[in-house]
């Protein structure tokens, strides 16, 4: 008898076009190139080296500057590059966060991906995003 999966995702992933960007912090240089997006969330790549960053703790070195709400809700800004698409102050909550595996070597930088979930969006930001989302994908 076959088994059936259930897909976690309700939405289908889109890819993001090069030089969309997730930045923690309006004042900080730190970001994160956005791999896939859709209306539910993003995932994004960032580097975790000693030699970019001393704090190798992924939660200090996403969000240094950057305190949750007291529901552990974080801002992010998204943006593509060369255009005026952007969003500013995103609230999205972390669920999952890993090592890319072709980068573990000792030779490369490590890299990581995030993976985030919008949450508690107005009906304006859901529109910034929707907006958002066709200019980026």
């Amino acid at each position: 008898m076959m088994s059936k999966t259930i897909s976690r995702r309700a939405q289908k992933r889109l890819m993001a076009k090069e030089g969309t960007f997730a930045i923690f912090n309006k004042n900080s240089s730190k970001l994160g190139q956005i791999i896939e997006i859709n209306p539910a969330g993003f995932s994004f790549r960032y580097c975790d080296s000693q030699f970019i960053d001393n704090d190798r703790d992924w939660q200090a070195f996403l969000y240094h500057d950057l305190k949750p709400t007291a529901n552990g809700i974080y801002l992010f800004d998204l943006f593509l590059a060369n255009t005026d698409a952007y969003v500013d102050r995103v609230p999205c909550r972390i669920i999952s966060n890993f090592e890319i595996e072709d980068t573990a070597s000792n030779n490369s930088i490590s890299m990581k991906r995030c993976g985030i979930q919008f949450d508690q969006l107005s009906p304006d930001k859901k529109s910034d995003l929707d907006i958002f989302i066709k200019s980026c994908t």
